[in-house]
């Protein structure tokens, strides 16, 4: 049976990129600096999409919508009604949308440019899934636009600063750096179906890494981007979603 990294290893996949963890650094929600406020935003579209390995070596996409009831744990993390636009540095441009309530602990980094438009676009290093000699590299992009409108005031009773449109993406590619994941695949689909087949130390583990399994391929099956007997074939697992 193939050795994985267990079940903290890929709850650790699984939560990667689920917003930037600020410690201790405390900041204020109301400086007036002309970006820094409450945004109004709503998401309106969740898309999952696989790229699945053919026979000839080639990738063949399928795509399906999500449930926006149901968003990534990435953004849940992360992006509330309203969200607080953070301007970190105005020299830079450096700035940070923050989750509403937990400002001080979660965000996402982006950079502010003319024109009130926001993005950012985020590389982590290859980095080995599942089994090793299979590695992972993921991307996260962000792209918007902030729109100050004064007065208005959120359900929740705070006031707003405005508006926030954003388009939110992100790609786990696999066969990262030129390695072969055909066998961390087809592991993954046989722990995905049976339990049993997941290689942990006892019963209790595989049922922890089945259902591990489970959370981070289930929403694309969900959304018919794949069925579960093309896991073993999945190469990229790529997510977008619209706020406005």
């Amino acid at each position: 049976m193939l050795k994985h990294f267990g079940v903290l290893t890929l709850f650790a996949t699984i939560a990667l990129m689920q917003g930037c963890r600020f410690g201790n650094r405390v900041v204020q929600s109301n400086v007036d600096d002309g970006v820094t406020g409450y945004y109004a935003t709503v998401a309106q579209t969740l898309r999952y999409c696989v790229s699945l390995k053919q026979n000839d070596g080639s990738l063949a996409t399928q795509c399906g919508n999500g449930s926006i009831n149901a968003l990534p744990s990435d953004l849940g993390s992360v992006m509330t009604d309203p969200v607080l636009l953070f301007f970190d540095d105005p020299k830079s441009g450096a700035a940070t949308i923050r989750h509403k309530d937990l400002y001080n602990t979660y965000g996402f980094s982006t950079q502010i440019a003319a024109g009130n438009l926001i993005g950012s676009e985020q590389n982590f290093a290859p980095e080995d899934f599942w089994i090793p000699g299979c590695q992972r590299k993921v991307k996260f992009k962000l792209d918007g636009r902030f729109t100050r409108t004064e007065g208005g005031i959120a359900q929740d009773g705070k006031k707003l600063a405005g508006s926030l449109s954003l388009d939110a993406s992100k790609a786990a590619t696999y066969d990262a750096a030129g390695t072969d994941c055909t066998a961390a695949m087809t592991s993954l689909q046989d722990c995905y179906s049976n339990p049993s087949q997941c290689g942990g130390q006892n019963p209790a583990e595989n049922n922890d890494l089945s259902a591990a399994v489970q959370t981070y391929v289930g929403p694309y099956i969900q959304a018919g981007a794949m069925t579960p007997l093309q896991i073993s074939q999945m190469r990229v697992l790529y997510w977008e979603a619209t706020y406005r």
